[in-house]
C-alpha cells in the first residue's frame, strides 16, 4: 500500500495552501513552432455538453486514448471560460505557486530557465508562470522559456495562438518518446493530466530522461488514483535515490464549483528534485 494512501485533512481552495497573493502580470515574448496538418478550431462545446464529456471522460471510457483525444477536442477553449470562470479550477495556480516556493532561481541568475509544459491543454500553467515570473527575472536576471505537448490538435493550435511556448506538440504522453533531448529541461509541469494516464510508469521514466540533474518536476494528482496504485512509481523514483521529494501537499478541492470533484476526486499536488 502506498505511503500516502491515508490522505491528511481536507482543505479547500488555493489560499488554504497559500498565505501569499497573486503577482502583478508581465507579457513575455517567444517564438512558436509551426505546426502543419492541423484541424481547425470546431465550434467550442458550452457547459452542458462539458458536463456530458466530464462524465464520459471521469467512466470507462476514460481508459480509451481516442475517447480522451475527442473529449479534449470539443472542449477547445471553452475549456477555460467553464472549467475555470466558472467551475473553480486552481490547479495551474497552484502548481505556479509551488514552483515558485521550491525552484532556486537564484542558481539561475543570468541563465535561461527550461520549462517542459506536459499536458499543457491550452496553455493555462504556463500563462502563469508567464504572469508571475517578473519578479524573479527582476532579482535574478533570469529568463525562461516553455516547450509543450498535448494530446489535442485542437487545444495545441489554441496555446500556440496565444504565443507563449517556443514550440508544441501534439502527442499522447502515453507515447514515449517525447521528441526531446535527454536532459533538456530544468522544470517539467504536469497540471490536470496524469489521472487520464494510461502509461504512468514510462510517463514518469520519461521524465527523469528529459529532466536536468536538480531539476524539479511539479504534478497534479488525485486522490481516486491511489485506489490503482498509481503512486508507486514515484515512490520507487525516492527509494531508488533518482528523485528527493520536497512537498507532497494536502488534498484539496481543485474545482471547487462542480459536485463531480469534490471530496471522492480531490486533486494533490506532488514536488521534486532529480538527484545528481
Amino acid at each position: 500500500m502506498s505511503r500516502i494512501s491515508k490522505m491528511p485533512m481536507i482543505q479547500r481552495g488555493l489560499q488554504s495552501m497559500f498565505n501569499f497573493e497573486r503577482v502583478g502580470s508581465k507579457t513575455l515574448s517567444h517564438t512558436c513552432s509551426k505546426l502543419n496538418n492541423i484541424s481547425s478550431i470546431r465550434s467550442f462545446a458550452d457547459e452542458a455538453t462539458m458536463n456530458k464529456v466530464v462524465k464520459e471522460m471521469e467512466g470507462s471510457k476514460a481508459d480509451d486514448t481516442k475517447e480522451v483525444l475527442n473529449v479534449y477536442d470539443t472542449l477547445g477553449l471553452k475549456y477555460e471560460d467553464v472549467m475555470v470562470d466558472k467551475w473553480g479550477y486552481i490547479s495551474h495556480q497552484v502548481g505556479t505557486k509551488l514552483l515558485l516556493r521550491h525552484f532556486d532561481f537564484k542558481a539561475y541568475s543570468g541563465k535561461n530557465i527550461s520549462i517542459f509544459d506536459c499536458g499543457s491543454g491550452t496553455g493555462l500553467v504556463t500563462e502563469d508562470i508567464i504572469d508571475n515570473f517578473h519578479v524573479f527575472n527582476r532579482l535574478y536576471n533570469t529568463s525562461v522559456s516553455f516547450k509543450g505537448m498535448d494530446i489535442s490538435p485542437n487545444m495545441v493550435e489554441a496555446s500556440i495562438n496565444k504565443n507563449i511556448y517556443d514550440e508544441c506538440h501534439v502527442q499522447s504522453m502515453d507515447i514515449t518518446p517525447y521528441p526531446y533531448k535527454d536532459e533538456e529541461f530544468d522544470v517539467i509541469i504536469c497540471m490536470g493530466v496524469l489521472p487520464y494516464c494510461n502509461n504512468l510508469q514510462g510517463v514518469v521514466n520519461e521524465w527523469e530522461r528529459l529532466l536536468k540533474p536538480n531539476g524539479v518536476i511539479v504534478a497534479s494528482l488525485r486522490t481516486d488514483m491511489l485506489e490503482k496504485n498509481k503512486f508507486e512509481y514515484f515512490e520507487e523514483k525516492e527509494m531508488k535515490g533518482n528523485w528527493q521529494r520536497l512537498e507532497l501537499t494536502k488534498p484539496i478541492v481543485h474545482i471547487e464549483n462542480h459536485e463531480a470533484y469534490q471530496e471522492n476526486k480531490m486533486a494533490f499536488y506532488y514536488v521534486a528534485k532529480k538527484c545528481n
